[in-house]
């Protein structure tokens, strides 16, 4: 029998489950975003994104969102930092990937439900979600910017239900954080709360857009 292609050159057809799920997703987030993403040793895209809804079933970002997006993932880097002491910044392709995706299902696509999921991506579903609540995973290595993904994600959350109350997306102004210990919850909180007045996460890197700094009003309680 002739062996398998290496999964870099293998297509959809030849990926099932779950593998399919991801291989199919990925690409509906490359057509909406208008270029795929390469390694972090590639040269940044030169097209800028579109982020357009362009199939059916997709809906429109809202202003705030697309906002966020053109702000963070933008080609020139950030400025981190307090002269002169400033340094370059932008966020990594698979940072980039797993914000995205995560926009793209929740508010592009509005998936709520596992079956909905595997519906997209044109799998079937091994049965109907039992839990009532959406669920949306994410799977990075140590080390490789977790904290950073959720601060945009829950500035996303955030500054759209502040900004966009209306725009049916469904999401509150509130986030829990659940760490798996007593550890990790302590590093945690040295980014989402840091003593001794340093700033956040949210401040210390490019999350909040200074347009949006005068709305920003989230607390940060600890256990």
């Amino acid at each position: 029998m002739p062996s398998k292609p290496p999964p870099s050159r293998r297509t959809g057809s030849d990926l099932r489950g779950q593998a399919r799920v991801i291989y199919e997703v990925r690409h509906l987030v490359d057509e909406w975003r208008g270029f795929e993403l390469g390694r972090a040793a590639d040269s940044y895209p030169k097209d800028p994104p579109r982020y357009e809804a362009s199939k059916d079933g997709e809906r429109a970002l809202t202003e705030t969102t697309l906002l966020l997006l053109n702000h963070w993932f933008r080609r020139e880097p950030h400025e981190i930092g307090t002269a002169p002491e400033t340094v370059a910044f932008k966020y990594w392709p698979h940072q980039r990937r797993l914000v995205e995706t995560f926009i793209y299902l929740y508010e592009v696509r509005s998936i709520r439900r596992t079956e909905q999921l595997y519906e997209l991506a044109g799998v079937d579903s091994l049965g109907p979600q039992r839990d009532p609540w959406t669920k949306l995973g994410g799977q990075l290595a140590t080390g490789s910017g977790k904290t950073k993904m959720m601060s945009l994600l829950i500035a996303w959350a955030y500054l759209n239900a502040v900004r966009e109350p209306t725009s049916g997306i469904g999401i509150g102004r509130h986030s829990i954080v659940i760490a798996p210990g007593l550890f990790v919850r302590d590093r945690l909180l040295q980014d989402f709360a840091p003593p001794n007045k340093k700033p956040s996460v949210f401040f210390a890197d490019p999350v909040v857009p200074s347009e949006f700094e005068s709305i920003w009003n989230l607390k940060v309680y600890t256990p």
